[in-house]
């Protein structure tokens, strides 16, 4: 809704210049092409409130005055012509706004929750586990970056043997389907956390989410340990002993595998 007008005006500079398009109006025009579809296609972590278009938006008010520099009555035609393109998208926003708006604004209330959730494991991974603790996340922005602590990327976008040479589900988000679960228990991290349900109880959808839950190295050496109210984090044997440098950390030991099985 918010982007409409800008886009129905483009479109029309583009019309009104079509004469004498060269090869640099040409390559603006490939440019807003190329951009729009690479950010749709990836889609996710880059699409919230459509930020990811703010970047051409300076190119796109150029375009637009360029292509509106006329004289006489073309000038006057031309400003009628973008008022008009102006309101229409505008009502066709209002109509269109219960299916456009509320996502867009649900999307980014999702990642307000989704940044507390992180903080959340990230202050309890550094107030209950010593400074030099590993650890294993999807999510390996702020909890990595708040905890201090070094991260196995379990999607890969941080690690060139998932990412080269992992497990892949083409069926799940682009820059999510890339995982190894054996190859990050091999790394022995000391907390494992899992993206699923119950606050990260059980696995995600993630392929390394789902290797690492059925694997029995994974059932043998690590409990879910609570973190904070309503999140879990899986934590290794060795962490858990009063030797491990643990702070009182409240887990559990029978672990009750079919009730936390997705499906």
């Amino acid at each position: 809704t918010h982007y409409s007008p800008m886009l129905v005006l483009l479109a029309l500079a583009f019309l009104l210049r079509i004469r004498e398009l060269g090869g640099a109006y040409l390559a603006i025009g490939a440019l807003f092409v190329l951009w729009a579809m690479q950010v749709t296609i990836q889609g996710g972590d880059n699409m919230v409130g459509f930020r990811a278009f703010l970047a051409i938006i300076p190119l796109a008010y150029l375009t637009i005055v360029y292509a509106f520099r006329f004289d006489g009555l073309k000038a006057t035609a031309a400003i009628v012509i973008a008022v008009t393109a102006i309101f229409a998208s505008y009502q066709f926003g209002v109509v269109k706004a219960s299916s456009w708006v509320v996502p867009v604004k649900q999307h980014a209330q999702d990642w307000r929750s989704a940044y507390v959730r992180r903080m959340t494991y990230a202050l309890w991974l550094r107030e209950n586990l010593p400074a030099d603790a590993r650890i294993a996340v999807s999510a390996a922005g702020i909890i990595p970056y708040f905890s201090g602590m070094q991260a196995i990327d379990m999607l890969g976008l941080n690690d060139w043997h998932i990412a080269m040479n992992g497990n892949r589900d083409r069926g799940l988000t682009y820059g999510h389907q890339a995982g190894d679960g054996d190859y990050v228990l091999a790394q022995k991290p000391d907390v494992i956390v899992l993206s699923g349900i119950e606050g990260g109880k059980g696995p995600g959808e993630y392929v390394s989410d789902r290797e690492i839950w059925v694997s029995a190295n994974f059932r043998a050496n690590y409990v879910p340990c609570r973190v904070g109210e309503r999140y879990w984090a899986w934590v290794h044997l060795d962490r858990v002993s009063p030797s491990g440098n643990s702070h009182g950390m409240s887990c559990i030991s029978n672990v009750d595998w079919e009730a936390l099985s997705p499906g």
